[in-house]
């Protein structure tokens, strides 16, 4: 319905990762007790890696500080170094079969969505198939469940900045409760930057899969009657048509481009700015 669709494009503006997630969610119907898995494997490898390579990095190095490196102290760096291979196993023990957890269950929710597209297309009355030309139709299926595919299958990638952020930042609390609060708002104004950015880049994204929609409707109609299309002799003129067509959103590509490499630009900034305060604030302490 109209309303429904309004609905899920003010949650997708608000939190576009929210929405995914959730779609995610929906679309894994008999198989959700394998997302609160497969989440708890992630976030298990996550820790391996944020609390044990800092750790034995740092004991290593406190081990050659103080003690230097001879024939006694090599047995024990030897032992702390035989650790990074201990970490390794760890983490691909509960990292592997995550993702075959993930991977499977993305294939479900491609296959839930597509009924649910498909369906919902062939229940569509005849005025409707009028309205909508089908190689638009098609376009817009094909991205949609490419995209929830994509997003559902690398969801790890989302869980493991997650994880790294809290975690870091429960560790520069722990430490220095000053250098937490001081911290705090520059990574919440960082994290609203990068949202103010988005927000201006989706309509363009947006336009982009338009623009996207216009070519298959195009090549759905040369193909449909290629037949008159080499009977009639146009097959230059239908080309160069199709070729125009992508090719005109270019430009609108190229500034979609430089406006996020900006964002990420001021993002790394605004985090390098956040590093440079932090670390004179504890050197100020």
């Amino acid at each position: 319905s109209r309303e429904g669709e309004r609905k899920v494009s003010d949650m997708e503006k608000k939190n576009p990762l929210v929405y995914l997630f959730g779609r995610n969610w929906h679309y894994a119907e008999g198989h959700r007790h394998k997302i609160f898995l497969y989440w708890s494997l992630f976030v298990l490898a996550a820790s391996v890696n944020l609390f044990m390579l800092p750790i034995i990095g740092a004991k290593i190095t406190q081990i050659v500080a103080t003690q230097g490196v001879n024939a006694e102290s090599l047995k024990t760096l030897a032992v702390f170094c035989s650790l990074f291979i201990l970490r390794s196993i760890l983490f691909w023990g509960l990292h592997m079969p995550a993702r075959v957890l993930e991977q499977i269950n993305a294939f479900h929710v491609k296959i839930n969505y597509r009924k649910f597209l498909v369906k919902g297309i062939l229940t569509m009355p005849l005025e409707w198939h009028t309205e909508h030309h089908s190689g638009d139709t098609i376009d817009k299926v094909e991205k949609g469940a490419s995209g929830l595919h994509s997003f559902s299958e690398n969801s790890y990638e989302s869980i493991y900045c997650l994880v790294q952020l809290l975690v870091s930042y429960g560790m520069l609390i722990y430490f220095s409760k000053i250098i937490g609060i001081v911290a705090l708002p520059m990574l919440l104004f960082s994290v609203w930057v990068t949202m103010r950015f988005d927000r201006v880049l989706m309509p363009r994204y947006e336009e982009l899969n338009r623009a996207d929609n216009v070519v298959s409707e195009s090549t759905a109609d040369a193909f449909t009657n290629i037949s008159s299309v080499i009977i009639l002799r146009v097959e230059k003129y239908v080309f160069d048509a199709i070729a125009h067509k992508l090719e005109k959103p270019l430009e609108l590509y190229r500034e979609s481009i430089k406006l996020d490499e900006f964002k990420w630009l001021l993002t790394s900034l605004l985090c390098n700015t956040m590093y440079a305060v932090c670390l004179f604030v504890f050197l100020w302490q």
